[in-house]
């Protein structure tokens, strides 16, 4: 598509300081084919402020980097260190893979009226070689396209596993408001294209429609593909009223059951007993792993600012030294031009710290930060697959009803139960067969949940301490000897 066709008119481009033709392409890098695109994204950007802010405020997970003399980017690579080595494969071949998504070049675009709030669009690039999908890509796209496609697959496939996005919070949004918080954007950014490239490695997510329509559609397509498709309402469940009945074994109500049926009660009962018991086990895991996992990410980026006021510290005293060198060299030449070698140390220190606290933002945190939202993801599909099951007890429930009406009902009257029995029966059936499939699809997901999190989590433990040993080496190898002379040989 040329460069104006599906673009907003209100639309403003905020200036960045270089793009490629080829969007998979970073600066002095390549990344190859089957790579994931993830470690690539746009330079930093300026942005205007804005009064307040819609769904598409940024969310805190990267803290505010202190300024320095010569920031280095958290998206580059560094000594080898790369972000694919974090969420690592079960096997050392590459694989190729058939969608490769980036999201980049912000856009913030203002409202048409002065009550409405600006927001932020996206560019998602697409690359392609699965069947029925163009080669290459490339649409606008809010934070809110994201959500709607997420819980249409969510919807489209029960007991799949989604990908999570990144998650919102309003620190965040005041951040990227009164702070013009470009690290957020830059976040933002990743954790999308990490969404994607997530959800086209799924052997049943890169096959859905919506996908496909989110990232091939133009705008006003686009628009008028989400007004018109109509979302599956089954999976939300009865009424909570509803629910609270259907709890047999805790509910009031069965004192108005028959004594005839209280055996056929106990039995559903129980069933219902041993299903739930699996599925509360297994909530109760993830709960507590998103809570361990956010715990220590909140621990590792109170250690990762340390690193960043260390780094805004020692530039202010690399700036000292370098002034007092200055002064001093009027009276003293060799005092002088020790304290300006010492300002030098003192700057590649605080370019250390920086360059270290933006390995570990990115390496690190980010990627437990994700697991967290993962985390949360399977605790969400667990609640999807109770509200099914909730869903078709209700139908069973009405099914022995309306059996029970039928067998009563005689004369005219039959010919109408039979109709209520026989659509009864069809709603129990679709719903069972509905619940069957998601929870046959969930124990596949759980088992591949499980091992990808052993694998990701040890490979994790391993780049926390590699990026630690490498840290400690850099800092022997700083270049420190011309103040060696002067302060480490005195008598």
């Amino acid at each position: 598509m040329s460069d104006t066709e599906g673009k907003d008119p209100q639309a403003q481009d905020v200036p960045e300081a270089e793009f490629h033709d080829d969007p998979f392409k970073s600066v002095g890098e390549e990344v190859n084919e089957g790579e994931d695109p993830f470690s690539s994204t746009a330079p930093p950007v300026e942005t205007k402020k804005v009064e307040d802010e819609d769904e598409d405020s940024m969310p805190p997970v990267a803290p505010v980097a202190a300024p320095v003399k010569e920031p280095s980017s958290p998206v580059k690579s560094w000594g080898g260190f790369q972000e694919e080595r974090v969420l690592a494969t079960s096997t050392s071949k590459v694989e190729k893979l058939e969608l490769q998504f980036r999201v980049c070049e912000p856009k913030m675009t203002m409202p048409d009226s002065a009550m409405d709030l600006a927001y932020w669009i996206y560019h998602v690039v697409t690359k392609a070689s699965l069947a029925g999908w163009p080669e290459s890509l490339r649409q606008p796209r809010r934070y809110s396209d994201f959500l709607w496609l997420r819980e249409e697959l969510c919807s489209q496939f029960p007991g799949a596993i989604v990908p999570p996005l990144p998650e919102k919070n309003v620190k965040g949004q005041l951040e990227k408001i009164m702070l013009n918080n470009l690290e957020l954007l830059s976040y933002r950014q990743r954790a999308l294209t990490k969404f994607l490239n997530n959800t086209g490695k799924h052997y049943l997510l890169k096959t859905s429609n919506h996908l496909k329509a989110f990232c091939e559609l133009e705008h006003a397509e686009w628009e008028a593909y989400k007004s018109a498709t109509k979302k599956d309402h089954t999976d939300k469940g009865p009424s909570a009223v509803t629910s609270m009945v259907q709890k047999g074994k805790e509910g009031w109500f069965k004192m108005f059951k028959k004594k005839g049926n209280q055996e056929q009660v106990h039995a559903q009962s129980a069933e219902r007993a041993e299903e739930d018991r699996k599925l509360e086990e297994r909530k109760q895991y993830v709960k507590e792993m998103e809570d361990v996992m956010g715990h220590s990410q909140e621990k590792l980026k109170k250690h990762i600012d340390i690193r960043f006021e260390t780094a805004k510290a020692m530039n202010e005293l690399s700036a000292f030294l370098a002034s007092t060198g200055d002064l001093e060299s009027k009276a003293d030449t060799v005092l002088g031009n020790d304290l300006k070698n010492s300002g030098i140390y003192t700057d590649q220190l605080s370019k250390l710290h920086h360059e270290q606290a933006n390995k570990e933002l990115v390496l690190v945190s980010e990627v437990m930060g994700y697991y967290v939202g993962l985390f949360c993801a399977v605790k969400e599909e667990i609640r999807r697959l109770q509200r099914m099951q909730v869903t078709m007890y209700t139908n069973r429930d009405d099914l022995e009803s309306c059996e029970a009406a039928l067998r009563k009902a005689s004369g005219e009257k039959r010919a109408k139960a039979e109709s209520s029995r026989d659509a009864a029966q069809s709603r129990f059936e679709d719903n069972k067969k509905k619940l069957e499939a998601g929870q046959k699809l969930f124990e596949t997901e759980w088992t591949a949940f499980h091992s990808q999190k052993q694998i990701d989590f040890l490979a994790l433990q391993k780049t926390f301490v590699e990026l630690q040993i490498s840290y400690g080496k850099q800092q022997e190898n700083l270049e420190h000897h011309p103040i060696q002379p002067a302060i480490f040989t005195q008598d």
